[in-house]
């Protein structure tokens, strides 16, 4: 059945062939054949019959030489695509005894890769563990560190700050001390010489004076109460702020922790993919 499949199919292959050939030849023969006609009855009407009668004689002995080749082809054919097919059974046949002996080979082979690919894999696994643990303490140390900087540079730059507040606060105390007395003594003195100079006006003079110490001292009041309320306030910020550097912290923690997992999920999905397709490669 194979052989007689085979046979036909050249066959027809080869008649196809021969068959646009011929037609190729019988049209570029009957073309020239019309041209010449053409020429003819351009230039010889009256011969017209003769030139009819020569070109059928002409294609009767054409054809008949094309029947003879044909033939003679059609029995070369026949041998030919006897031997072929016979030399293609041979072919076939040391074909499907090698590749019995290559499946046993590539299943034999597949068996001990797989085998070997199992130990590999097991030990790139243990591998991969200790280092990706060692990688995660080696970061979770330097976050340690980073955050014990910021927390010392935090509380550094808060006493500081305290402490120059204190110092101008003392400062400022004292100036305020000092101008105090000063006005008061340059109060009494005006006093004196007003009490001297001028009887009359001294009750009024008197009276501005003290007027002046007496919203003098007011505003010293309302001064330490705004910096006591400024005082406050501003260490009510630094708390916000030192409560909003420990969120922060907590979350870019968390965030790296998330991303050296999702980093070791996505390379075990990959690992995992490739191994497949190795396995689904070396079976297909």
């Amino acid at each position: 059945n194979i052989l007689k499949h085979l046979r036909g199919l050249i066959c027809r292959k080869e008649f196809i062939r021969k068959r646009s050939s011929a037609i190729m030849i019988q049209s570029w023969w009957r073309r020239q054949l019309a041209k010449k006609t053409l020429n003819a009855l351009k230039q010889e009407r009256i011969n017209h019959s003769a030139i009819v009668i020569q070109k059928w004689m002409k294609r009767n002995y054409c054809f008949s030489q094309y029947m003879r080749q044909k033939a003679a082809v059609v029995t070369l054919q026949k041998h030919w695509r006897k031997r072929k097919a016979i030399c293609a059974l041979h072919l076939l046949r040391a074909e499907k005894q090698s590749h019995a002996a290559t499946t046993i080979q590539k299943y034999v082979r597949a068996n001990l890769v797989k085998k070997h690919f199992q130990n590999l894999r097991q030990a790139t696994i243990v591998i991969q563990c200790h280092w990706r643990g060692k990688q995660a303490r080696r970061e979770l140390s330097v976050l340690k560190s980073e955050r014990e900087n910021k927390a010392v540079v935090l509380i550094q730059r808060v006493v500081k700050s305290s402490v120059c507040r204190k110092k101008y606060l003392k400062l400022k105390r004292a100036v305020i001390i000092i101008e105090k007395n000063w006005k008061r003594r340059l109060a009494q003195q005006a006093l004196t010489v007003l009490k001297i100079e001028r009887d009359d006006k001294a009750a009024v003079v008197i009276q501005k004076n003290l007027r002046g110490y007496i919203v003098r001292s007011e505003f010293c009041a309302l001064r330490r109460s705004t910096i006591i309320i400024q005082k406050t306030v501003r260490m009510l910020q630094a708390k916000k702020q030192l409560k909003c550097l420990k969120q922060k912290r907590q979350e870019h923690s968390a965030v790296v922790i998330q991303r050296c997992y999702r980093r070791f999920i996505a390379r075990q999905e990959t690992q995992a993919a490739t191994v497949i397709q190795k396995t689904w490669r070396m079976h297909h």
